[in-house]
């Protein structure tokens, strides 16, 4: 299933799809649909629109189902970047098809294995 909210889904069910994705852990997928929502949002028009927009900041504020995506999701995206990019890692060693790397940031030691 997409985790886009298709301009024929209605927004309230997308908002609950957003709460079980963060419930989920499902935070690179979260991320996607709260965009789609924000974009969505910002050009609807009428009050509905408004209440929606006003339920998904209430669900992203302390204490909302959600509380914490935003930071989540920024966490998520930045450890996919910095997997997926080959700068900066140290390579430790291959072994059964698989490749070891590791790089330092600061107190965080990230080590990636992958398969060759």
């Amino acid at each position: 299933t997409s985790q886009l909210a298709p301009s024929t889904e209605p927004i309230e069910a997308a908002l609950v799809r957003l709460s079980q994705l963060h419930e989920d852990r499902k935070f690179l997928d979260a991320g996607k649909l709260l965009d789609a929502l924000r974009a969505r949002l910002a050009i609807a028009k009428g009050g509905a629109a408004r209440a929606a927009a006003t339920e998904l900041e209430r669900m992203l504020a302390a204490g909302g189902a959600c509380h914490g995506l935003e930071g989540k999701v920024h966490i998520s995206r930045e450890a996919l970047t910095a997997l997926n990019d080959d700068s900066g890692w140290s390579f430790l060693g291959e072994s059964d098809g698989a490749r070891m790397q590791r790089r330092d940031e600061g107190d965080n030691l990230l080590v990636k294995i992958d398969a060759v």
